[in-house]
């Protein structure tokens, strides 16, 4: 909080998401929008994502498509990979801009390019291994060990499924995941691959 009010940029970033996720402060949104958008007035790329959060979502301020594509894509074009993800949405559906799929499929190109995966360990089926190893997937082996939180969803006919929260530490982003541990996929190793 003393360094966003001394005017740094990065810190008004990290004060927004302790008032957006309430991280040692009562949570409040509109404080939280309020930060960001001092953050991205001053030409953080990360603020400039955030902003386009909040009105996409309408935390903090009124939901308005139109506000969020303009942020996400100020972001974008200054690299940040959630904004590039999230531009590319916005055009493919029409969602604060005209649709255009040809924007759609750059920004979904320039965002995968910018994913970096962990290489599959050596112990799995060498098959599986191969297609994971692939650079044309963009495929990651992540061990269940670092999975945290997992809870049972639903069971269906053929799979159970879970949802679980992943720390992407390549890529130092906390993911919600789904996980899905489908009936004899073990006996049937060849025919899941």
């Amino acid at each position: 909080m003393k360094a966003a009010e001394l005017g740094n940029s990065d810190a008004m970033v990290n004060v927004s998401n302790c008032y957006y996720y309430g991280a040692g402060v009562e949570r409040n949104y509109q404080k939280s929008f309020e930060y960001c958008k001092r953050s991205a007035d001053l030409g953080n790329a990360y603020g400039m994502c955030g902003v386009g959060h909040n009105y996409e979502h309408g935390r903090g301020v009124d939901q308005d498509y139109t506000k969020a594509f303009e942020y996400y894509k100020k972001s974008a074009n200054l690299s940040v990979k959630e904004a590039m993800y999230n531009a590319a949405r916005f055009y493919r559906n029409g969602i604060g801009i005209k649709r255009d799929i040809q924007s759609a499929n750059y920004w979904f190109t320039k965002y995968k390019s910018l994913l970096k995966t962990n290489k599959s360990p050596d112990h799995i089926n060498p098959e599986l291994k191969r297609i994971l190893d692939d650079e044309k997937f963009k495929l990651s082996w992540i061990d269940y060990k670092d999975f945290k939180v997992i809870r049972e969803l639903g069971n269906g006919g053929f799979a159970t499924v879970y949802e679980a929260t992943w720390l992407d530490r390549i890529n130092g982003t906390w993911w919600y995941v789904a996980l899905k541990v489908i009936r004899n996929s073990n006996e049937n190793e060849q025919e899941f691959i």
